[in-house]
């Protein structure tokens, strides 16, 4: 992985492949979420967490619809 952020702390590098070198950090975090709080709360109102399988096909629409629009990309520092 020191390879990948050395290559990526290079800005042609960085603005080439669209990303910023915190990207790394973000794929290789290893979080655990818990959302027993929440299923909790909600538990009598009638709203539910929806599974990631319910959302995804919204995410991948948004961004085969956006993937151009420059106002949603980051802009490489």
């Amino acid at each position: 992985m020191s390879l990948s952020k050395a290559l990526l702390s290079l800005k042609p590098i960085r603005s080439y492949l669209g990303v910023e070198k915190e990207a790394l950090d973000y794929f290789t975090w290893r979080g655990v979420f818990d959302s027993s709080q929440a299923h909790e709360d909600l538990a009598d109102s009638g709203i539910h967490c929806p599974s990631f399988r319910e959302t995804a096909p919204a995410m991948i629409d948004f961004y085969l619809r956006n993937k151009n629009e420059k106002a949603y990309h980051i802009q490489i520092r």
